[in-house]
């Protein structure tokens, strides 16, 4: 017999208890690969920098984490960043620090997704330089250096290039010369200059047998992207050294103008991040089978009439509970206003019957209990509002400022009944002064 009872009411809160569970755990990923990825932009290796150096050359610029699609044709340049020396493998995840700082790959990329990317969009792809040690401590160092050999195997595998090598020059900077759009010279400096000796590809900055930016092929002869071979020429580190900025500026506009001339159109720079393809062709666009007009229909005869009485119904409710009946009376705020207002009438009696002792004295004993609740909470303060029980408080946790405290609340409590109204001024700056100091002792 098949048993057809409903589930138990703790069963039901077991499985909302674990679906909060499981949506908070998602959340926290979601947020933490968030924050990874701001940390790596923003970090010596990222590309933050320039975003905001095209930005203010006038290249609308944004970088792009993938999540929604994008129409290539409103795309003028793909810049690729590689953060992956290895695209045939996953990326190991470090267990010790030391294993951290040694990591070679900060993301994982995929060739097919690069190349298709490529086919789409003109693309701007930047090889990686750095293990995560250098984005960590900010430090330039030879130690910190990918392998070569896992480079080698990399450009080999982007282009398709058996014979390509990737090789490091041994002086700690190298200077290349680049000739700006306007005719001008300008010299590109790189630390631990990274370079490529290549007969497919055609250079840009550098020579065949080193080249530091150049046209190449990527899996098959009919796929060409530009490919940065030493990524510090446009990374926030590099940007700063020589006039990196400057020729990568003026290389990002010429590949712009060159598409917006066959175009006819102005669109954006994006710098991708995102591990697969999110570019799409405008004809293969999803057609929505509804639109905002569908709505509307729900407003339309007989259903005016009904959100008219909803609407009549609203209004009325609104009117009882706002005007004709009013808000709750706040008496505990009232209670407030009529204890502030006795103290400051027995505080202007004092004042106008010459008791400034009585009054300094009783302002001492208010300030001590609002510092004690100040420093130990509504919860505990009340415990330590008096003199003796708020002085073996100091005694225990400011053994400097006791001696002080002890003195000043002594000279308080034995003053007369009337005084003058410059010795109770000082009294009371002292008094201020003490407290202060053991509020913001650290």
């Amino acid at each position: 017999m098949t048993d057809t009872q409903a589930p138990s009411g703790r069963s039901r809160v077991d499985l909302i208890f674990f679906g909060g569970v499981l949506l908070i755990v998602i959340l926290g990923i979601a947020m933490f690969s968030a924050s990874r990825q701001q940390d790596l932009r923003a970090s010596p290796t990222g590309f933050d920098g320039l975003q905001s150096w095209l930005g203010g050359n006038g290249l609308t610029t944004q970088n792009f984490l993938g999540g929604w699609r994008v129409d290539q044709e409103q795309v003028d340049l793909l810049i690729l960043p590689l953060f992956d020396s290895d695209l045939g493998a996953a990326r190991e995840i470090p267990r010790t620090e030391e294993e951290f700082l040694q990591q070679q790959d900060e993301n994982d990329a995929i060739l097919t997704q690069i190349i298709q990317r490529a086919e789409r969009a003109q693309t701007l792809v930047i090889l990686p330089k750095w293990r995560s040690g250098m984005r960590l401590t900010g430090l330039a160092h030879p130690e910190l250096l990918i392998e070569q050999a896992r480079l080698n195997r990399l450009f080999q595998t982007l282009t398709g290039q058996s014979d390509a090598r990737v090789t490091r020059n041994r002086n700690a900077f190298t200077t290349f010369s680049y000739e700006l759009e306007d005719g001008i010279r300008a010299r590109a400096e790189l630390y631990a200059a990274q370079t490529v000796s290549s007969t497919e590809c055609r250079p840009i900055l550098g020579t065949r047998a080193a080249m530091v930016v150049g046209e190449c092929p990527l899996g098959d002869d009919k796929t060409r992207a530009i490919v940065v071979v030493d990524p510090d020429l446009l990374n926030n580190h590099g940007l700063v050294l020589g006039e990196n900025a400057v020729i990568g500026a003026d290389l990002i506009t010429q590949l712009v103008a060159e598409r917006r001339a066959e175009t006819d159109d102005e669109g954006l720079i994006l710098i991708d991040y995102a591990r697969r393809n999110w570019l799409y062709e405008a004809r293969s666009a999803p057609v929505r089978e509804r639109s905002w007009s569908d709505l509307l229909r729900f407003f339309e005869p007989p259903f005016t009439l009904l959100w008219l009485g909803a609407g009549i119904c609203l209004l009325i409710a609104l009117w009882r509970g706002g005007l004709r009946d009013g808000p709750v009376r706040a008496l505990s705020r009232r209670a407030g206003i009529s204890k502030t207002l006795a103290i400051s009438a027995r505080a202007r009696l004092m004042r106008l019957t010459g008791q400034d002792g009585r009054l300094v004295n009783a302002y001492a004993t208010a300030r001590v209990a609002a510092t004690a609740n100040a420093l130990l909470g509504p919860a505990h303060g009340p415990a330590y509002s008096s003199d003796a029980a708020f002085q073996k408080y100091v005694a225990r946790r400011h053994p400097r400022l006791s001696p002080r405290l002890s003195e000043i609340l002594d000279r308080v409590r034995t003053l007369p009944d009337k005084i003058a109204a410059s010795e109770a001024a000082h009294l009371v700056e002292d008094l201020e002064t003490i407290l202060e100091d053991i509020a913001h002792d650290t």
